[in-house]
Parts: C-alpha cells; sequence; structure tokens
C-alpha cells in the first residue's frame, strides 16, 4: 500500500482535531473512564489548543494518507515544544495515532521502516534543523 506522509496547515485544523479525538478514543476508550477521556479531549484537543500547537515554529503535524483518504498523523517537536526536558539538539517524536481500521496494515512499522531506509533524508532534516538526536515519546 501506498501512503504519503503530509504536513497539516492551520486550514486543516478541524480535520486533525476530528482525527486526533476518534484515534485517541480508539487507542485509549476501553482503558479510562468517560469522564476523564472527556475531560482530557476539551482540554488538550480543542480547536483553540491544536491551533496553537500548529501555529508554534518548533512542531509540525503530519497528515498520513491514502488516496486522499486521512490514516492517522504525528506530530514533531523540537525546543522548547518537546514534552520532556531534553538536550537542545534533539528531535522529539510526540504522537503517532493511526486509526484502527488501518492497525492491521502496520503503519507505525512502515514509518519506522522508512525511517530507516531514508536515514540520509532524515540526517539531512536534522542537520538542518540544527538536530543530533530523536526520540519518540509514547
Amino acid at each position: 500500500m501506498n501512503f504519503l506522509i503530509r504536513k497539516v496547515i492551520l486550514s486543516e485544523v478541524e480535520i486533525l482535531q476530528q482525527l486526533t479525538i476518534k484515534t485517541f478514543l480508539e487507542a485509549y476508550s476501553e482503558t479510562n473512564n468517560a469522564i476523564s477521556m472527556k475531560a482530557y479531549i476539551e482540554a488538550k484537543f480543542s480547536l483553540e489548543n491544536l491551533s496553537r500547537e500548529l501555529k508554534q515554529t518548533n512542531s509540525e503535524f503530519y497528515f498520513i494518507e491514502h488516496k486522499s483518504e486521512k490514516m492517522g498523523f504525528l506530530k514533531l517537536n523540537i525546543g522548547s515544544s518537546q514534552t520532556e526536558p531534553m538536550p537542545e539538539n534533539t528531535l522529539e517524536i510526540e504522537r503517532i495515532y493511526v486509526l484502527d481500521k488501518f492497525q492491521g496494515l502496520q503503519i507505525t512499522t512502515i514509518l519506522q521502516q522508512m525511517l530507516v531506509i531514508h536515514t540520509e533524508l532524515l540526517l539531512q532534516c536534522l542537520k538542518s534543523l540544527k538536530k543530533i538526536y530523536t526520540y519518540i515519546y509514547i
């Protein structure tokens, strides 16, 4: 299966919000109570909050798509936008969420393989950002 990873733009914030909520509910609703889930979603995934995150110069969201259908998304952070204190030369992968209906396709495994296959591209990206480390925050 071919898929595309492309940067999310501010005008797509509502699409990002819908995908974020859906993937979050699919991933965590069975192990959390409805009240906690609702509070977290309202706090973290409001249009206001997602718009603020999209506007941050140190954060970027990317859609994972197949034939224009959104399969999931990922979020990258550098500098002050990282969730944990890290060296300045670190790139954080904060979120990788894939819709349940695409889970059997092993999208996250494919993404990991792509990182290995495209190490040179990743290194060029990190070099242009003046980063030498990357980590995944889960």
